[in-house]
């Protein structure tokens, strides 16, 4: 992984489009400047099954596959937003998110994340 600079600009409309078209997140006063532009490699697991989350990502470029208990069950393409699940629900991650390729993604870290929802009264 490496984490080139907060975000940037172009990856404005990108993260937006995002948040807006998740339900889970779209009320949140979730700040474009709270996001970091991160690279992958190809074979780099960006979630794992079963960890406590600490980001949650929208993929800018490149694809990413989801594998839960070993199974390839969904791909990730550009302009979704994914790892939100676990901070909504309080629980570990559920499934496996790793890079197909090289990709770009823009995270926010969860700890702006959980506040915002605190404060949308979701303890």
């Amino acid at each position: 992984m490496h984490v080139i600079e907060k975000c940037k600009p172009l990856g404005n409309d990108l993260i937006d489009v995002a948040i807006q078209q998740n339900q889970f997140v779209r009320g949140l006063d979730l700040k474009l400047t709270d996001f970091e532009e991160v690279e992958f490699q190809d074979g780099t697991e960006i979630v794992v099954q079963d960890d406590k989350p600490d980001y949650i990502y929208v993929l800018a470029s490149g694809i990413c596959d989801v594998i839960k208990n070993g199974s390839k069950v969904n791909a990730i393409e550009p302009g979704e937003l994914f790892g939100e699940l676990a901070f909504m629900f309080r629980r570990k991650r559920q499934a496996t998110v790793i890079a197909n390729g090289a990709v770009q993604c823009y995270r926010i870290h969860g700890r702006v994340f959980k506040f915002q929802g605190d404060m949308k009264g979701e303890k």
